[in-house]
């Protein structure tokens, strides 16, 4: 995989809410995934985002997911976006995206 340092690649915080049941707090795949495509959006791309799993709601947990879509030159791209939790609160966090292309 290769890094372009376009709008894609990046690195946001993003305030997130996490849900919990217990004292274990996870954010769901769904909620990375909405997040990580507002944060494309802001930088003018148009990609869908999907994570498989959850993420634990701990500083320094990471998840790695697929994107596709186009990025801010109108270009189709594909490639893994890296969501890293930066800060936790009581009932949210922050986390921080790193888009990788895939090789041309």
């Amino acid at each position: 995989m290769t890094k372009r340092t376009a709008a894609l690649a990046a690195l946001l915080i993003v305030p997130l809410a996490l849900g919990a049941c217990s004292s274990d707090k996870t954010i769901s795949g769904d909620d990375v995934a909405e997040q990580a495509e507002e944060n494309a959006s802001a930088g003018g791309a148009d990609v869908d985002v999907t994570c498989d799993d959850d993420i634990e709601g701990k500083v320094g947990e990471e998840i790695t997911c697929d994107f596709s879509g186009s990025d801010n030159g109108g270009v189709e791209a594909e490639g893994t976006v890296i969501a890293s939790v930066e800060e936790v609160d009581d009932d949210s966090a922050s986390l921080s995206f790193e888009f990788v292309y895939a090789d041309e």
